[in-house]
């Protein structure tokens, strides 16, 4: 079977370049000149042909909101909009917690529309409620990461001021969001990633995932991105991070030895 679909591969891809034309079931799409010239990113390419399908959420493992369990450690994401208009972006924290069994689990959440004086109230509302649980199985809260751009860079900050400053670690952009997506992916289909199925907010969490990059809004996926990368790859070398990543690799060797049986006997 895996030699008939790697032919029949090989021939969609052979026709359009000996025939010069395009295979009839390649998606294509329209580009003025100036676009083209511009270097539009792949993502945006992808999305105009309807061609994109990043996150599965048959993928993510599931627990219940406010299910208590062992962490080895904890942190909260944000990220930030620019302005509280109707069509705007939400302004997100999330909690997430790496378990004492190497999964990546979403612990909380808080999503509004908020002006700058209120965005900083919640922030260090979400950071005392979470960091009270500091100690023991529920392991320490470390660091909040904001996207370091715009209301993030302000926030940065005002949350480092004062005798109740939070610590705060900026996160710099250096891709873009199709290529932050593609990064987290194999977490999640390694079964690495658990998400909560019954919060108040998982039904707009999920129908974000399902549309993202061309939905209204993509402001639950982007912490959601952080929260994973920095959990499993996190800047900070640690064994935790090490142990994390080793449970990820056989699961993931574990899914791909699955399939080999399956579809080619072996």
């Amino acid at each position: 079977h895996g030699g008939a679909a790697a032919q029949a591969a090989a021939e969609t891809a052979r026709h359009p370049f000996e025939e010069g034309r395009l295979g009839s079931d390649l998606p294509t799409v329209d580009l003025p000149k100036g676009e083209l010239a511009g270097r539009v990113p792949l993502y945006a390419l992808l999305a105009r042909t309807g061609g994109l399908d990043l996150f599965k959420i048959e993928q993510f493992q599931t627990h219940r909101h406010g299910e208590e369990r062992p962490y080895k450690r904890r942190i909260i994401t944000a990220d930030t909009a620019q302005k509280t208009g109707e069509r705007n972006d939400y302004s997100v924290f999330q909690c997430w917690g790496l378990g004492k069994d190497g999964i990546a689990y979403l612990i909380d959440q808080a999503r509004g529309k908020f002006e700058a004086p209120e965005l900083e109230k919640v922030a260090r509302s979400f950071w005392a409620k979470h960091s009270a649980r500091n100690g023991g199985e529920a392991g320490n809260l470390s660091a909040m990461y904001v996207e370091d751009k715009t209301s993030g860079t302000g926030l940065i900050q005002q949350l480092g001021r004062g005798e109740d400053r939070v610590p705060v670690s900026p996160v710099p952009r250096s891709k873009d969001k199709y290529s932050r997506a593609l990064d987290v992916i194999p977490s999640i289909a390694a079964g690495n990633v658990s998400v909560p199925h019954d919060a108040p907010w998982s039904k707009d969490f999920f129908a974000e995932l399902l549309a993202f990059p061309n939905g209204t809004h993509d402001d639950q996926v982007d912490p959601m991105m952080d929260g994973i990368n920095q959990l499993f790859f996190g800047s900070t070398y640690s064994w935790e991070n090490f142990e994390a990543y080793g449970q990820m690799m056989e699961r993931l060797a574990g899914s791909h030895a699955a399939v080999r049986q399956r579809y080619f006997g072996r």
